[in-house]
């Protein structure tokens, strides 16, 4: 056994002490004592108790064995004997060891959360860590309490119920009575204070007026709500630590365990990295492969399920570690956090209004205190986030409560409400989940909305029963004019233009019955991109120009653009290079000026495309068409301007930064459909 001290370090097995000028020995009284002491740090031990389990010696018999063999441990270990650091006299109690609080812990990521708990104990008395269950909130105070630099005491409250069993389990923990905790400096944590959460305030208000030393780190998924209280919010681990997390416990069950980065990340993404659910998932590879582990997240409460005997009870899987914080919740609260499985990526105060009722406001500020939702403040307004290892419980909640029909309708009805022109990237999966609810023209004009984000974010063949649905159901011919040409745009641009066909020839016909000028332009602008795709330039360039002649310049600036570019493209097949020039430069301009970042981003990258010399600006070019891309959310743009930067670093013989681009350009055509060929080509 080896002991870690502040100034030296112990090997009680041949008994030796390093770190001082010289080696130096315990005799054996000595490592007797000093063995005992390290396996029960922190807990007061009578001269009693170390002279019956030490040196064997009957109860009642009285004698300075522990006096004279204290005093020369602590001239052998301490820095100075004369204020011992490690052998601590607590009066009338005995003694306790302390260790040098040198962590050996395996704690992954929390560097940063660990400093930020450090500091909040420096400045307050009471500092509560506050999170969902399997966060990592004990593993985080166990740490804390591990580096702390005096008397400390870990007690778990998990099984307590009340006030009266608080006060039991502390003074189990600490061997002691509540004057135990008179110590400078001690720190004692309080594990799982939400079960006793009201009792516990009382308690905890009485010993910090009474013990004036005395700190307590708490950990809980809601806070106190004390006055000298300091909260630490505990969010999930960043990407690469969870993914290296993954791979420890992984290997841990499988030491051959092998998976490729994109695999593992994906895993952990899609567990929004909350550590117990990436530890869960990894112990599934004793039997599943990780692809297979990916794929069967979409039942995330059947594969999270764990086998270590030393985890608890309510970690053993993801559903027992939520079933604590939803057994807390009132009868109002628990309808209402099931309603929230219904929202995708968040959703504000108007949008919970609308869905969990008029009470909205004091619901959705419970749940937050409860860690069941979070807080995003990165937008101009709050919104209110559901981590998706909760929200697959929370929808497992909604099923089983007979309310979910009633959500969901109250939902879509919300953001068909909106009648945005254009969805924002935030709301964009929520006005995707509305839209498989939402009936009658509703779901038209969400799909309309949605129509940029379905062309540059999804797979044609993910988005296809959606606008099916939509066009389907509306009633107003306009709107399903504009549907009908949308979707032929989107088949003609996943080159599949006979498929697409049908749709804008109807939409042509809906056009020109109901006098719409612009739906009309925008058929002969599709049927234009299917000619070009097809091999006929000249034919394609006749119809873009018709399609301008119909397209009022003032009022239709986004589309007169865009026919310019596919000017310039065609003219580009053509090997008119000049004209090709000509006309993107003429499409940039109008872009710029109307601030179309999406726009802006295909013809900068297409002119380079056309182009390109391999010169610095060139690829400044693309790294701007790239963040015009990545701040629309562009997946199909971030691919292209991806893949014609892997060119250009290709062209200048910088093969590996066009490897790392060229691989950045698959994942994200990966997202959006096949990738082209001209791509593997290059590979």
């Amino acid at each position: 056994m080896r002991v870690v001290l502040t100034a030296c370090a112990i090997d009680l097995e041949l008994r030796q002490i390093h770190g001082f000028d010289e080696v130096r020995t315990l005799t054996p009284n000595e490592a007797a004592l000093l063995t005992y002491l390290a396996a029960h740090p922190g807990r007061p031990l009578s001269k009693e108790t170390l002279l019956t389990e030490v040196w064997g010696y009957k109860k009642g018999v009285d004698s300075s064995t522990v006096f004279t063999t204290i005093r020369r441990l602590r001239t052998k270990i301490e820095a100075d004997p004369a204020k011992p650091d490690h052998l601590i006299t607590v009066r009338g109690l005995g003694y306790r060891f302390v260790t040098a609080k040198v962590s050996t812990s395996t704690l992954l990521g929390r560097s940063a959360d660990l400093a930020r708990v450090e500091q909040l104990l420096e400045a307050a008395r009471l500092v509560t860590i506050v999170g969902p269950g399997g966060m990592g909130k004990t593993r985080l105070a166990r740490e804390a309490l591990a580096r702390h630099n005096g008397p400390g005491w870990f007690c778990d409250l998990s099984e307590t119920h009340d006030a009266t069993e608080v006060t039991a389990a502390v003074t189990a923990a600490t061997a002691g009575p509540d004057q135990v905790l008179d110590q400078s400096n001690a720190l004692l944590v309080l594990d799982n204070l939400e079960q006793v959460l009201e009792g516990a305030a009382s308690v905890v208000r009485r010993w910090l007026s009474f013990l004036p030393d005395l700190k307590i780190l708490a950990t809980s998924r809601e806070a106190l709500e004390l006055e000298p209280e300091r909260t630490l919010v505990l969010g999930p681990l960043d990407a690469g630590d969870a993914a290296e997390l993954f791979r420890r416990r992984a290997l841990a069950v499988d030491p051959g365990f092998e998976a490729s980065a994109p695999v593992i990340d994906a895993i952990v993404e899609r567990l929004d990295g909350i550590p117990l659910a990436v530890e869960l998932a990894a112990g599934r590879i004793r039997v599943l492969a990780p692809d297979d582990v990916l794929k069967r997240l979409d039942d995330q409460l059947a594969i999270l399920r764990g086998r270590r005997r030393d985890r608890p009870a309510r970690h053993a899987t993801l559903e027992a570690a939520v079933d604590g914080s939803w057994d807390l919740l009132s009868a109002e609260e628990r309808v209402a956090f099931a309603r929230c499985a219904v929202f995708h990526g968040g959703f504000d105060l108007p949008a919970a209004e609308t869905v969990l009722g008029p009470d909205a406001l004091d619901l959705v500020e419970g749940l937050v205190a409860r860690s069941l939702l979070w807080v995003d403040r990165n937008g101009r307004a709050p919104r209110f986030r559901i981590y998706e290892v909760l929200r697959a419980y929370a929808r497992a909640q909604l099923a089983g409560n007979g309310d979910a029909d009633d959500a969901r309708l109250a939902h879509a009805h919300h953001y068909a409400r909106a009648r945005w022109a254009r969805v924002p990237l935030a709301e964009v999966d929520n006005c995707i989940a509305a839209a498989r609810h939402a009936v009658g023209d509703d779901a038209g004009h969400l799909v309309l909305a949605l129509q940029f984000h379905i062309r540059e974010r999804y797979k044609l063949d993910d988005i296809l029963p959606l606008v099916a649905r939509a066009v389907e159901g509306v009633t107003d011919m306009t709107l399903k004019a504009r549907i009908l040409r949308s979707r032929g745009d989107l088949f003609v641009m996943a080159g599949r233009g006979d498929d697409g066909a049908p749709d804008l020839d109807a939409a042509f016909e809906l056009a020109q019955t109901h006098g719409l000028v612009r739906t009309e332009a925008l058929v002969w602008a599709a049927r234009g991109s299917k000619a070009r795709l097809e091999g006929d330039s000249l034919g394609a360039i006749a119809l873009f120009e018709r399609a301008l002649e119909l397209l009022d310049p003032k009022k239709d600036e986004a589309a007169v653009g865009a026919m310019y570019g596919r000017m310039g493209l065609t003219w580009g097949d053509l090997g008119e290079l000049d004209k090709a020039m000509h006309w993107l430069g003429r499409a940039l301009e109008v872009h710029v000026a109307t601030g179309n970042a999406l726009n802006e981003a295909n013809v900068r990258t297409n002119r380079v495309q056309l182009r390109s010399t391999g010169t610095n600006v060139e690829l400044e070019e693309l790294a701007r068409a790239l963040r015009l891309a990545e701040g629309v959310g562009s997946f199909r743009l971030m691919a292209h301007a991806l893949f014609q930067t892997a060119r250009l670093l290709t062209d200048r013989g910088e093969h590996d930064e066009a490897r790392t681009a060229l691989e950045r350009s698959r994942r994200f055509y990966a997202l959006v459909g096949k990738e082209p060929k001209w791509l593997e080509a290059l590979s």
